[in-house]
């Protein structure tokens, strides 16, 4: 009995060092290797990030991890590597190796680790793109035997694949290959998917939505010695509103166009903090107008335009399309955007309308309006300046999903405002459809 319970002992200590050691491995998982690929009609861009320990390994060369991996001997090492441990081959069977675009050091978050990288952004010349495709891998796993590779579609046009990466699958020692199937791929899908892209990105865009929110605050006003003390009759607020919308697109559209081409810079993080400062600058105007009177609502309108006209191009100019393809993808791309704006406009300038005869209720819907955007601004300026998300951002990401909420307070309010003026109307004898 004694023995037997010993061994049960046994067999259960021997059990949980199993487990711990299962889950420190779990905790411990080597760095594994990352590839995202842009697939375009004439070929194939990859970002591809390699652990810096190993491909040093797989390299054979020893560079501490805080020295760049710009130097030309170990770019041209790293070619010479790549040429014969990694291609793609096309539905005839041909194979075609990469041409290193770039490469530098990096970082790169993985199962919560800061892990050092190596970036290096490759071109694959494919005549062709059509029909299936495989990728062939063994960069690292050549020398190293435990090591996973995961490999992502970034864009793909004509496939619909656009803005967050879809996994394809996992290279490993024993499976180097994988399969990159495109027999369904159309242009009419690509059109498809990128106007809905366009559609989200305004609806999902919660910086871009405030902007639009304070741009329309003031568009039912006039000026009355230098401030907001009046109000245009319906008529003129609709025009004033397809003025606004109209400049705003206008900016915004020259600029998709020209940076989606090349012509200007697309995004960045310069052009992420100019947006934060529009949207405080358009809360300012919201309460206090500018010198230059009713026109300075148009310039706001047309500037600030193309300021964000420059980061709504910063996703198409990374997909690398050309031909037909860009024009295709521009044309549905800005035509989603355009549509969503105006869908927002029409389903709150309707409610600004009628709050705005309430010039007291106005005042106080505008002031808070601009204050919050204020706050919202100031907490996009910190993020982008110092390129680390704070609590007020993290906490902006979700408003989206309480806007339902903020509209329904819209309608409630816009409800109230109605009723005073229908009564105020009845008690005088004015006609309540008149403006």
């Amino acid at each position: 009995m004694l023995a037997t319970m010993n061994m049960i002992t046994r067999c259960f200590v021997l059990s949980l060092l199993v487990l711990t050691a299962s889950l420190n491995a779990q905790a411990h998982k080597p760095a594994s290797s990352e590839y995202y690929l842009f697939v375009t009609e004439q070929g194939v861009t990859m970002e591809a990030y390699f652990p810096l320990d190993r491909i040093d390994y797989a390299l054979n060369v020893q560079i501490p991890h805080d020295e760049d991996f710009r130097g030309t001997e170990l770019r041209h090492k790293l070619q010479q590597h790549l040429d014969t441990h990694l291609w793609i081959s096309n539905r005839q069977g041909e194979r075609i190796t990469p041409q290193i675009l770039n490469s530098w050091n990096t970082w790169k978050d993985q199962n919560g680790t800061n892990t050092p990288m190596l970036k290096t952004e490759l071109w694959f010349p494919l005549a062709s793109t059509e029909g299936r495709m495989t990728l062939h891998s063994d960069v690292i796993t050549s020398a190293v035997s435990n090591h996973d590779l995961y490999v992502s579609i970034q864009s793909d046009f004509r496939q619909g694949v656009l803005g967050e990466p879809a996994l394809l699958g996992v290279i490993t020692k024993p499976s180097p290959q994988l399969v990159i199937e495109r027999d369904g791929a159309s242009l009419w899908q690509g059109i498809r998917s990128m106007f809905i892209h366009g559609m989200d990105h305004i609806r999902h865009g919660t910086d871009h939505l405030l902007f639009l929110f304070c741009l329309l605050l003031t568009a039912p006003l006039m000026l009355v010695n230098g401030r907001w003390g009046g109000r245009l009759s319906n008529r003129q607020a609709v025009m004033q509103i397809v003025k606004l919308v109209s400049a705003f697109t206008l900016g915004h559209t020259l600029t998709l166009v020209m940076a989606t081409l090349g012509w200007i810079p697309a995004g960045g993080q310069w052009i992420e903090v100019v947006i934060a400062l529009t949207i405080m600058a358009t809360a300012v105007f919201a309460v206090r107008p500018l010198p230059f009177a009713n026109r300075g609502q148009l310039a706001i309108a047309v500037v600030f335009g193309l300021i964000h006209g420059a980061a709504f191009a910063e996703n198409l100019a990374r997909m690398g399309l050309n031909g037909t393809d860009l024009g295709a993808a521009l044309l549905a791309f800005t035509t989603g955007i355009e549509l969503q704006q105006l869908l927002l406009v029409a389903l709150v300038m309707p409610l600004l309308l009628v709050i705005s005869r309430q010039l007291h209720v106005y005042f106080w819907l505008r002031l808070v309006s601009a204050l919050f955007a204020l706050v919202a601004a100031g907490g996009w300026l910190l993020e982008r300046i110092e390129q680390t998300p704070n609590q007020l951002t993290l906490w902006l990401e979700q408003l989206i999903t309480v806007a339902p909420y903020l509209y329904g307070l819209l309608i409630l309010a816009a409800l109230s405002c109605w009723l005073i003026q229908r009564s105020r109307q009845l008690n005088s004898g004015i006609n309540p459809l008149t403006d």
